[in-house]
């Protein structure tokens, strides 16, 4: 048995796409980076986000051979870009500051599918029956969603657009970053390798898989935020039978016909869209 990249795409919501994928014979690969309070602190670097993401990548994409259960390669990648943070002499500064990411890494060994999930990508698995499992972190969305209410207030009752409310959350957007890997609030990809204790981890057995996708929160958007599909069940649906460029691009028309966010309210007007889809293909003697 095999797995398939049939579709993926990858684009940025604004100048510069934060969200980054790999992808080979038996792995794939999805990091949706967060640049820190503080921008700007990677010397030479266009984006915080952008370096992290692809760093890690790219340590990933040494690891992935190596016959090492798949946690400890996510440990040992935090380990490595600790060590970059040191060359850098940035080691002393706050967690808030520090560019993070959310991650999805599968890899397929012998007829089995592992899968490590951190942070809030989504994952949708259409098993051999055609049930679709859906695995989603919603830490960050819960606390997602009590700012937006309050935007929402705001814009009411200030008379203003739902994306100009957002200058007068900014407080508490600070807030909930310093729940960044901490019990009481969410667990994401960065420099503690703590966050990979409370990672998914699941190994599949390939024959109760047909196909599976994930996907960055920027195109979660499509059903999400959007609606542009009733539920993940849908959405995953129009998937198989569309093409990826179609969906993304109604996405984006939707979004700009919308860009003060008040038909949707959305803390962004639009993020990185980020997604790739896999079959599993039986192979015939």
């Amino acid at each position: 048995m095999k797995i398939d990249l049939v579709k993926y795409i990858t684009e940025p919501g604004d100048k510069i796409n934060e969200d980054c994928i790999g992808f080979g014979e038996n792995f794939g690969l999805l990091l949706d980076g967060s640049t820190g309070l503080r921008k700007g602190i990677i010397p030479g670097e266009i984006s915080d986000a952008k370096w992290f993401v692809e760093s890690f990548r790219d340590i990933m994409i040494r690891d992935i051979k190596k016959q090492k259960p798949l946690i400890d390669i996510v440990r040992h990648g935090i380990s490595k870009m600790e060590e970059k943070f040191k060359i850098l002499a940035l080691a002393d500064i706050d967690k808030v500051d520090k560019p993070s990411a959310s991650m999805v890494l599968i890899r397929k060994q012998d007829d089995n599918l592992e899968i490590v999930s951190l942070g809030d990508c989504t994952i949708l698995i259409e098993k051999a029956d055609g049930e679709i499992i859906k695995i989603y972190d919603d830490s960050v969305s819960k606390l997602d969603k009590i700012i937006l209410r309050k935007m929402v207030k705001i814009s009411k009752e200030k008379r203003i657009s739902v994306s100009e409310a957002k200058k007068s959350v900014s407080e508490d957007l600070i807030r909930n970053r310093y729940k960044k890997n901490t019990k009481d609030g969410y667990w994401i990809l960065g420099f503690n390798k703590e966050a990979a204790d409370y990672a998914y981890y699941k190994k599949w057995c390939l024959n109760e898989i047909k196909s599976l996708c994930f996907f960055s929160d920027g195109f979660g958007d499509f059903y999400e935020s959007m609606t542009l599909a009733e539920d993940y069940q849908e959405f995953y649906s129009m998937l198989k039978k569309a093409e990826i460029n179609e969906m993304y691009n109604r996405l984006r028309e939707k979004q700009q016909e919308d860009n003060d966010c008040n038909q949707h309210p959305r803390l962004k007007d639009k993020d990185d869209a980020s997604i790739l889809f896999f079959s599993v293909k039986r192979e015939i003697p």
